[in-house]
């Protein structure tokens, strides 16, 4: 892909050079006779690069989940890096579980998730290379059966049919690969959910950090009516899959587009903890609040550089309509990193 691009970009040169000024037309005309027969995507090299780091932040979240690997707490895993979030889980020692929850189950609807949704990403790098980066897309599930002709021999089969068929429900229709933050090693993604009577635009950010063993999604959920087009809810979801912890979150939002939290619930392996204090309510809603605006304006930082890249390569039209992509699911690697 990026060697195409040099390929074009050395056959210019070449050209350049080799042009007399006697046989200048002459040789324009081979010069365009090449470019024409190039073969492959439109491309460059940032957005190579981007799909490059893409790949492999879900190939070190697939394979960190595989090792089953996990720190001794998500607290201490994380207290160094002094966040907002450390502040938010340090609560916790002051409450009891309000409720009980199997965290393994919750994890694992996570993990179905970020396999999915990173499928769909990995997907139209594979059948669109750079162009990835481009448009919105139509996904095609035409390839999947969700798991019709799994054979259920044991546990982890169980939980890999209950996924699938989660997944099923769920799936998004429309997705937009928005770009790659190579500094913080985060991929983010748009998508379109038909859920119920409801459509929902979800903005997703995936992340990895070997160093604390972190990894997971942030989710952020607009719901509209598909009938009316009206707002209907909000719902924020945190899923750190190697520590086990989950942070939801849910809220309205008013007609100036000003979200407002109703209510945040944090799960770990110690239970279910929504009663909060409210000074302690206000720290938990600020911290979801900020991490809402910190994505979207990533998100939107991304897409408008990516948007000026694409303006400032010049030979490409960006296409009007959404284009199609077909995803494949390769069932043992999302075997592999169920919990169990």
């Amino acid at each position: 892909m990026k060697a195409r691009l040099f390929k074009l970009y050395a056959t210019v040169a070449a050209a350049a050079m080799f042009c007399s000024a006697l046989a200048l037309s002459a040789c324009a005309g081979e010069t365009e006779k090449e470019e024409n027969n190039l073969s492959g995507r439109w491309n460059i090299a940032d957005f190579v690069a981007q799909n490059e780091e893409a790949k492999n932040i879900y190939h070190s979240i697939y394979d960190g989940l595989s090792r089953k690997t996990e720190s001794a707490s998500a607290y201490a895993a994380t207290v160094a890096q002094n966040t907002d979030k450390d502040d938010v889980l340090a609560l916790l020692d002051n409450y009891y579980a309000n409720g009980g929850i199997d965290i393994v189950s919750l994890i694992n609807t996570y993990i179905a998730d970020t396999y999915s949704y990173s499928q769909i990403q990995l997907s139209l790098i594979d059948e669109y290379e750079s162009e990835a980066l481009v448009g919105t897309y139509n996904v095609d599930y035409s390839n999947v059966d969700w798991g019709a002709n799994l054979e259920v021999v044991d546990q982890i089969d169980i939980q890999l049919k209950n996924m699938l068929l989660f997944l099923s429900s769920v799936k998004p229709v429309v997705a937009q690969f928005v770009g790659v933050n190579s500094k913080t090693d985060k991929a983010y993604i748009a998508q379109t959910h038909e859920l119920g009577r409801d459509n929902s635009e979800a903005k997703l950010e995936y992340f990895y950090d070997e160093q604390t063993n972190e990894m997971g999604v942030t989710t952020l959920n607009w719901h509209y009516s598909r009938d009316t087009g009206e707002f209907t809810g909000f719902e924020y979801h945190y899923c750190d899959a190697g520590n086990n912890v989950v942070i939801t979150a849910r809220g309205t939002m008013d007609a100036n587009s000003q979200l407002t939290l109703t209510s945040a619930t944090i799960y770990t392996k110690r239970g279910v903890f929504s009663n909060w204090k409210e000074d302690d309510k206000q720290l938990v809603f600020g911290y979801v609040l900020s991490e809402v605006e910190r994505i979207e304006e990533e998100m939107d930082r991304l897409s408008k550089r990516n948007a000026d890249l694409v303006d400032s390569a010049g030979n490409f039209e960006v296409p009007e309509e959404p284009r199609s992509v077909t995803v494949n699911y390769d069932y043992e690697i999302l075997r592999s990193m169920i919990k169990i």
